[in-house]
């Protein structure tokens, strides 16, 4: 099959309001029949919607298999860890990310927060004025309010 037909069925799939699982068959069904780098993206935004955090790893990791420099992948995929608790494994993969988009607000912040909870104050304190300075109005480098996540999906 080819990757365009796959994305008209999931557009058709989402014009008939299918629900978001219907929507994360047809794409998982593209993945397994061609690994194209947007069915990885899509699949990840359904499952955030979902609130599926361990299925994001698993798909962000499969899909950074065919696109190790896709930057929504890294932040899918250290969100979700982030979200998990495993602070110690979202820590690399922000790091990359920032490697990989050194301007990106928004992984400073969530590396901040990630290794001020890995008990590196310094390097939290650096990557949170980071992200203040390339975005002042980023309400994810400050503290959040008690209860709320503590990043920011894309």
């Amino acid at each position: 099959m080819h990757a365009d037909w796959w994305r008209s069925r999931w557009i058709s799939c989402r014009s008939r309001s299918a629900g978001s699982s219907g929507q994360s068959r047809w794409i998982e069904r593209a993945i397994e029949v061609e690994p194209q780098p947007p069915f990885f993206d899509m699949l990840c935004l359904i499952q955030i919607k979902l609130r599926m955090f361990a299925s994001i790893v698993q798909t962000a990791r499969a899909g950074l298999a065919h696109q190790p420099d896709s930057l929504a992948l890294h932040y899918y995929l250290g969100a979700a860890l982030q979200l998990q608790g495993h602070a110690d494994e979202a820590a690399p993969v922000y790091r990359r990310l920032i490697e990989l988009a050194p301007d990106y607000a928004q992984a400073h912040a969530n590396l901040g927060l990630v290794v001020k909870d890995l008990g590196s104050l310094s390097e939290a304190e650096r990557h949170i004025r980071q992200a203040m300075a390339l975005d002042p109005a980023n309400r994810g480098a400050r503290e959040p309010e008690p209860g709320a996540a503590r990043c920011r999906p894309l």
